[in-house]
């Protein structure tokens, strides 16, 4: 294998030659080092992949490669020969265990300086057959593109694509491993780039040139640009002051629209919440104006300048099954002052607050007359029913029954903000019909609403009825709750045993592992 270029130093410093090859060529022939590179991310591969798809607009910088001259940590005589006769401006002939380097030199003279001399020198890097065969043909190493050089593997068409790249020659296995890093770090770290959003506006206000179709259909696009640019061309700001700090960035002091936008869709599209359907502006227009409202509620929030919360909120806001979820999570978000962090992606945010939802869905909150000894057996035995279960089925999130002590003042009965919070953040409720207490009637009936909100089917609770209290009127169940299954019993070991049977369904625990 032969890979040509141009041979000269780098800003008068590293030796190095520039070229073209094709990238099945330079995938064959290098590596990424793993003591300081990253492995390949699946997300930025595949993005890399449709890039690479997309020949209207393929382009990129060179990928940077790197090979020390000579093994070892001294300097040979032949790479200081090398050094002289570049130096020099003489033809290089150097021969390495795995390469070889020629150099033809076309001598000029200067053109202000008769007695000076510019020299364009012709590279050639010869790789032999033995090597290319043998158990350690990538004897280049990567120090910047190994995404665009690992995706030669994945389409037979990538392989032809010619790239450009730039081959550090290195004195020896010291000075490679030293200043491979430091080239690194400089390349990824040091760069100042375009402002996203600056590059964004270009794409977003230039319709001629990049008209919606092309937008949907490019690979180098997507619907998020697309959304990106309705929402921008349409949004107005006047009627939603409260998340207008959401699109300040400091690092630019300036308030970041497209990039912003094309943000928030990128997510929401990524987590399914919203499809590339023409609804999804309208819908994503009406859950702004509602976070709009919910910000309004809190000053922290206001002067949120965190998009990524934004984006949180949007997410729980627009995913049907979790909108009644979005007052716990601003309550949430507010008393763990989520709004201070300054900078947070939403997926983040989103996994957070889901673990915790996942907690919630295993609390049973345990609605029941409070100051009788039956009940308070009761309530017992639920107990013990869960942490038999916790225990046999080895549950990483527990199950925990929980209840409020509550008595009755008077004639009148409110539920409190307490008792209401405990219902909203349970999985399961369940409902002690016995005396027949109008608290319970209405906490169930609570649950019940919420459900309905929600569009879920009320399986969610379980009502339980003990038969041997004395009074009728004690164990009589109201019209609304007739027609519902109850667990009647007469012996505790009778609601132990069904109220296990029950929850096990409602969780579907089937063996001793989830």
């Amino acid at each position: 294998m032969e890979l040509k270029g141009v041979l000269d130093t780098s800003l008068g410093n590293f030796l190095c030659i520039r070229g073209y090859a094709h990238l099945g060529e330079l995938n064959e022939v290098s590596d990424y080092d793993e003591s300081f590179q990253r492995n390949l991310i699946d997300t930025h591969k595949k993005e890399v992949i449709d890039f690479l798809s997309d020949s209207q607009f393929l382009f990129f910088p060179e990928v940077i490669l790197g090979i020390e001259l000579a093994k070892g940590i001294e300097l040979n005589e032949d790479v200081n020969q090398l050094y002289l006769d570049f130096s020099q401006g003489n033809n290089i002939n150097y021969k390495a265990e795995t390469f070889s380097l020629r150099c033809a030199v076309n001598k000029t003279k200067g053109a202000t300086e008769a007695r000076s001399f510019s020299y364009f020198r012709r590279a050639t890097i010869t790789i032999p057959d033995k090597v290319l065969k043998g158990e350690n043909p990538r004897i280049f190493s990567r120090i910047d593109g190994n995404h665009r050089i690992s995706a030669a593997n994945e389409k037979p068409d990538f392989a032809d694509i010619n790239t450009p790249f730039c081959l550090i020659l290195f004195r020896n296995d010291k000075e490679k491993d030293q200043f491979s890093r430091v080239l690194f770090h400089n390349i990824n770290a040091k760069s100042i780039p375009v402002r996203l959003d600056h590059s964004t506006r270009l794409i977003l206000e230039d319709s001629d040139s990049y008209p919606d179709n092309r937008l949907i259909e490019s690979p180098s696009f997507g619907h998020e640009y697309y959304f990106a640019r309705k929402i921008y061309n349409q949004l107005d700001f006047d009627l939603l002051p409260h998340i207008h700090q959401s699109f300040w960035s400091d690092q630019s002091e300036s308030f970041e629209y497209a990039s912003t936008f094309l943000t928030l869709f990128k997510f929401l599209l990524k987590k399914k919440v919203i499809s590339d359907s023409e609804n999804t502006i309208k819908r994503f227009k009406n859950a702004l104006s509602e976070i709009n409202q919910i910000y309004g509620k809190d000053s922290s929030l206001k002067e949120c300048k965190n998009h990524g919360l934004l984006g949180s909120f949007l997410y729980f806001q627009l995913k049907p099954e979790h909108t009644a979820i979005v007052p716990s999570f601003f309550n949430w978000v507010t008393a763990n002052h989520i709004s201070e962090i300054e900078e947070m992606e939403p997926q983040g945010i989103v996994k957070v607050y889901e673990k915790i939802l996942g907690s919630k869905s295993r609390k049973i909150f345990v609605s029941m007359p409070f100051g009788k000894e039956i009940t308070d057996n009761h309530f017992d035995i639920i107990n013990r029913v869960c942490n038999e279960l916790n225990q046999e089925k080895n549950l990483k999130i527990k199950l925990k029954a929980e209840r409020v002590d509550w008595f009755e003042d008077g004639t009148s009965y409110d539920i409190n903000d307490k008792i209401l919070s405990m219902i909203s953040n349970c999985g399961m409720l369940i409902g002690n019909l016995t005396y027949a207490r109008p608290n319970v009637y209405h906490e169930i009936g609570f649950i019940m609403g919420r459900d309905k909100a929600m569009g879920q089917i009320n399986n969610n609770f379980i009502l339980i009825l003990d038969e041997t209290v004395p009074d009728e009127k004690d164990k009589l169940v109201g019209f609304n709750l007739k027609s519902i299954k109850q667990i009647r019993f007469t012996q505790t070991e009778q609601l132990a045993s069904k109220l296990k049977e029950n929850i096990m369904k409602f969780y579907g625990f089937k063996s001793n592992s989830e």
